[in-house]
Order: structure tokens, then sequence, then C-alpha cells
């Protein structure tokens, strides 16, 4: 029983990102929003890395 909630909850936050980035009006300037906030954090993490010597 507890699983299957947790699936339900899972499940309806997938559906809610989905629909909130697959919207046809503001969807695209929102998904480009992502991905220049994940190249920002993968850049992050890149110099951070080269940082510590790893």
């Amino acid at each position: 029983m507890k699983f299957r909630f947790t699936r339900l909850l899972m499940w309806a936050g997938l559906a809610a990102a989905a629909t909130y980035l697959l919207d046809p009006e503001s969807g695209e300037a929102r998904r480009k929003r992502l991905r220049k906030n994940i190249d920002k954090a993968r850049k992050a993490g890149r110099k951070a890395k080269l940082e510590a010597g790893l």
C-alpha cells in the first residue's frame, strides 16, 4: 500500500513536469531556460572538478 501511494505521487509529479514543459504557449521558453540552467550547472561542475584536482 505504501509503495502504491509513492508510485502515484511519482507519476503525478512526472505528468505535472511534462505538462509544464510541453505547454504549447510558453513551453519553448521554459525548455530554453532549463537547457541554459543545465549548461550552467555542468560548467560549474567542471570548474569545481578542476579546482579540486580531480
